[in-house]
């Protein structure tokens, strides 16, 4: 990323390495963190790391949602 941004997530103060569609903002909310207001949202390491995570997780039972 070309300027330095803080990560979306509260209380954290890491400089953010990615920038994501907040139509992820809902598996973070679901997860329990609390988010700052914005149009983009921009993720630390952890906690994008955390992201794939609960994303991969959340994938899977869709999968298996559509074929039960």
């Amino acid at each position: 990323m070309e300027k330095e941004r803080k990560c979306s997530i509260k209380n954290c103060e890491d400089n953010a390495i990615r920038s994501i569609s907040p139509l992820y903002s809902k598996i973070l909310i679901k997860a329990g963190f609390s988010l700052n207001e914005s149009d983009r949202l921009y993720l630390c390491k952890e906690h994008y790391k955390e992201l794939k995570k609960l994303k991969r997780k959340e994938d899977r039972l869709e999968r298996w949602r559509l074929i039960g």
